[in-house]
């Protein structure tokens, strides 16, 4: 893993990747989950090891992203759960060595086994050596010598397992037994080298082997592997074998021959290969399940095979296989399907579950969802359940659909209690006209609205009687065009009492039409409206007699206005002209009698100083005033070209404190030019003069359309439409607390001092003034030392 990451090799990625593909997956799914199914810690050995797989892909993919650093970091995990393997294969080596040397002590007294049979051809071998040797030394005699060499050959004839002795550097067969010669295709190759007894070898890597221990001395032991010869018609066969490579070594040392062992294991690797090829089918067929399906193995139910579409209902992310399900997806600990699923264990029987509910936690939020799940229990080679397997088809929407169908039905049933009370408490009487016979159905309480009583004979002859002469055209039109154009029938029309009195009706209705489109009958409802026309004959008259009054406060509004607008002039031009005079004459006592007055001299520039606030205060006010009572424009004004003007005209002190201001494209809206120039510079001045000290200000001018639902809940725009412009000025200054929000767009309102930073108090309300003027509206946000955001809000 180290390799990959530090791009030193990436010839090993395969199996760093896939849990199935390195040596120690090979090794727990093809011999420990099947010979040492019993024991608890190879189960939770193959979690732990699936658990680095899946912390080494996620590594990977980071790696392969560009996060180089976060995978590299990454290791120490990986390490951490390493230890975890290490210590587990220590646990399980510990209980495999006694469990394979008690299976070695029985095998004594039963038929040998593989390993038995090795251990006693190398026992036997060894015995020869020490033989031969004994020879050399005369410590034996040459009969009993003899025999026990017949012993041996008999046994190496008679093995069921394949044995050979080359002989010399050249491997020359000086034996070879008859299992060896079948496995051979019955070749007669006594006396040959095995170059000229086994041609078919060359390329194989086996001529070399034998070569390399004749040299070395030192055994080879060769497992499952493949090896292509001839049978006995010339055919070339393929088969995989375990073999044994020992050398024969003579008194001194030296080696003279090898002993060969093999016996053929072709079926075993086979069955092997294609359990590996069903496992893998197996998981494809999972991972590939257009439905949500998953693996869960042992009670613990850890996630071994879940595909993307189980994994993203469970919304955790490919990182839960390898884990327990009550860890990956904790929300599901005190669900049903845990106990569905240990129920699975126990039975060890299929069953289904029709619209089983689960809450799911899917980006932080817990859904309801509904599954059609249907649970799988598997079994091992000895019967017993290790896993069940999951699939779940989502039928959410379907019981949704049932649910609202069913609220709807209970709504239905309500509505039509509801509509019976409605007539009931409106006096609203029911009709059919029937169109092809004229037949006219009134309820007891159309008759009562006709002035008729309610069981006295009432059909359409009679209600067009009724109706005075002039407005029967009017309900003859509307009752045509409602079935012409298919829509819903109205009229308002007066009749006449029996007693001669004069009442007004409120008729409504909608046509129904065969299906050949043909209409068939106007259904509908009367209500007698009577008290209301009269009523809202004497509300016109009242609102005519309001209208007269708001025409006359219109005048008087606008002789305030006028008023208003000579007051400006005073205050610009008879209040100004004596703070003028002020100003003036304090220079000129500065200027000529300054050495004289010694300290009066300060008291001058305090009263210079205060003229100069004064004429500010005086001027804003002014702005103020005009801004409240001048009418709206609807021009249409460019704010990019607008705030670029402002820009210029704060020039000076942008160079000054060498400001940077970013302006995004801005929209166009309709208003007064003047007003929303006044806007951009008290925000944009108030930005440059609130900055922090020593550090350069930065303002951004930004742009964005809002729907009318997504205002902050506490803009009250003063026009409402369907979207309006937000234009957010935004800087990294001061800030302020939120907690002086409203306040800091009131008159003479300020959170700093004069001495501080200059300014009236009076421009932040011009804003909020010319935001209101443009149907539109304006607010902040800040912290302390963050910086301020000022939104405006502009009707679209």
């Amino acid at each position: 893993m180290r390799a990959i990451l530090y791009n030193e090799s990436s010839e090993h990625e395969s199996s760093v990747l896939s849990q199935y593909a390195c040596s120690l997956g090979k090794w727990i799914y093809g011999r420990a989950l099947i010979d040492y199914e019993h024991m608890p810690e190879v189960h939770e050995l193959e979690r732990v090891h699936a658990s680095i797989h899946v912390v080494a892909r996620k590594l990977v993919r980071q790696f392969h992203e560009g996060q180089i650093d976060e995978a590299r970091q990454g290791l120490v995990e990986m390490e951490d759960v390493a230890d975890q393997v290490v210590s587990l294969l220590q646990q399980v080596e510990n209980k495999v060595i006694t469990a394979e040397q008690r299976a070695l002590a029985q095998a004594e007294l039963d038929e040998p086994t593989d390993l038995g049979l090795l251990t006693s051809l190398l026992t036997q071998n060894e015995q020869l050596d020490a033989r031969i040797r004994d020879q050399v030394n005369g410590i034996r005699s040459n009969a009993t010598l003899d025999a026990e060499r017949r012993v041996l050959h008999n046994f190496f004839m008679q093995a069921p397992a394949a044995h050979c002795i080359l002989s010399g550097p050249t491997h020359i067969y000086k034996l070879v037994n008859f299992t060896y010669q079948e496995l051979i295709g019955g070749r007669n190759i006594l006396g040959l080298p095995v170059r000229e007894a086994l041609p078919e070898l060359e390329g194989q890597g086996f001529y070399e082997l034998l070569d390399t221990v004749f040299t070395t001395g030192k055994p080879f032991v060769g497992k499952e592997v493949p090896i292509h010869w001839k049978n006995g018609q010339g055919k070339t066969q393929s088969v995989f074998i375990n073999f044994i490579y020992q050398p024969i070594k003579n008194a001194t040392g030296q080696t003279e021959g090898i002993l060969v062992f093999a016996y053929e294991v072709t079926e075993q690797v086979i069955a092997r290969k294609n359990i590996e090829s069903s496992e893998a089918k197996f998981r494809a067929l999972i991972e590939e399940a257009p439905i949500a399906t998953c693996l869960f193995v042992g009670r613990e139910l850890v996630i071994e095979i879940a595909n993307e579409t189980i994994i993203k209902y469970w919304g955790k992310g490919p990182e839960v296989v390898g884990k327990p399900l009550a860890e990956a997806v904790p929300e599901l600990k005190d669900q049903p399907t845990m106990q569905r699923l240990a129920k699975g264990f126990e039975t060890g029987e299929p069953y289904t579950v029709r619209a089983a509910s689960g809450k799911l936690e899917i980006n932080g939020v817990l859904e309801t969802f509904y599954f059609d799940i249907h649970y799988k229990p598997i079994r091992n080679h000895e019967g017993d359940v290790y896993a069940i397997m999951v699939m779940g088809i989502d039928v959410t929407d379907q019981i949704v659909v049932q649910q609202q169908l069913e609220a709807s039905q209970v709504i239905l049933e309500q509505t039509n209690q509801r509509l019976t009370l409605a007539l009931d408490a409106g006096k609203l009487g029911m009709f059919e006209f029937a169109l092809a016979t004229g037949t006219l159905t009134c309820s007891a309480q159309c008759k009562l609205n006709f002035g008729r009583p309610s069981n006295a004979p009432f059909d359409y002859p009679d209600l067009i009687q009724t109706i005075i002469a002039d407005d029967r055209p009017l309900v003859q039109q509307a009752t045509a065009e409602a079935i012409e154009t298919k829509t819903t029938y109205y009229a308002e029309y007066r009749i006449h009492y029996p007693d001669g009195s004069l009442h007004w009706i409120k008729a409504s209705g909608l046509p129904v039409y065969a299906p050949n489109g043909q209409p068939i009958k106007l259904i509908g409802v009367t209500q007698d409206i009577t008290s209301q026309r009269m009523a809202q004959e004497e509300l016109e008259q009242q609102v005519q007699q309001r209208t007269r009054q708001i025409q006359e406060s219109n005048q008087d509004l606008i002789r305030s206005n006028e008023n208003l607008q000579q007051f400006a002039y005073i205050a610009s031009h008879d209040l100004q002209e004596p703070l003028r005079k002020i100003q003036a004459f304090s220079d000129l006592l500065q200027q000529q009698y300054g050495p004289q007055l010694g300290q009066g001299v300060d008291f001058l520039e305090r009263i210079q100083s205060a003229a100069s606030r004064m004429s500010t205060l005086i001027r804003d006010l002014l702005a103020f005033s005009r801004i409240s009572t001048r009418q709206e424009a609807t021009a249409p004004i460019p704010l990019n070209e607008l705030v670029q003007q402002v820009l210029g005209d704060l020039e000076l002190v942008i160079q000054e404190t060498n400001a940077q201001i970013r302006v995004d494209p801005l929209p166009v809206i309709y208003g007064d030019r003047s007003q929303l120039g006044q806007l951009f510079h008290n925000l944009l001045n108030n930005a440059l003069k609130f900055s922090k000290p020593g550090k350069h200000p930065r303002i951004q001018i930004t742009a964005q359309q809002l729907p009318d639902g997504d205002l902050p809940t506490g803009i009250k725009p003063t026009r409402r439409t369907p979207a309006y412009y937000r234009v957010d000025v935004i800087d990294n200054g001061i800030g302020f607390d939120e907690k002086y929000l409203n306040r800091i767009f009131q008159v003479f309102q300020r959170l700093h001092s004069k001495s501080e930073y200059a300014g009236t108090g009076v421009g932040l309300a011009i804003c909020e003034k010319v935001a209101a003027n443009h149907g539109g509206a304006i607010s902040a946000s800040s912290e302390p030392g963050q910086g301020a955001t000022f939104s405006v809000y502009f009707p679209i």
